[in-house]
């Protein structure tokens, strides 16, 4: 075999290997119940800041096991019913009440 033929088997190889990483990644993206990595991917935010949500929040989710699931479209339909106003009031009397020396 020439060295071209050799790149090429591999090119080839390394190109199945992408395909098949693709069907993989579409499959779970179609998903509609997803792991902690791809709600958190869903919502465009690292797991970590997710997490941080999930223990803060009333995300719709289950617990099954050790492993928590989430349905595609309550997801949707939780950050839907979200209202900024509801964080900014909140931050507002947060500031209110320091700037009159209570404690949080």
């Amino acid at each position: 075999m020439s060295a071209s033929s050799d790149s090429e088997i591999l090119n080839i190889e390394e190109a199945a290997a992408l395909r098949h990483h693709d069907d993989e990644v579409s499959a779970s993206s179609d998903s509609e119940i997803l792991n902690i990595e791809e709600a958190a991917a869903l919502l465009r935010v690292s797991v970590k800041t997710f997490n941080k949500v999930l223990h803060s929040e009333d995300i719709p989710a289950r617990k099954i096991g050790r492993e928590w699931k989430f349905s595609r479209q309550a997801l949707i339909d939780w950050v839907g019913r979200g209202s900024s106003t509801d964080y900014y009031r909140e931050d507002k009397s947060r500031a209110g009440r320091q700037q009159n020396g209570a404690a949080d």
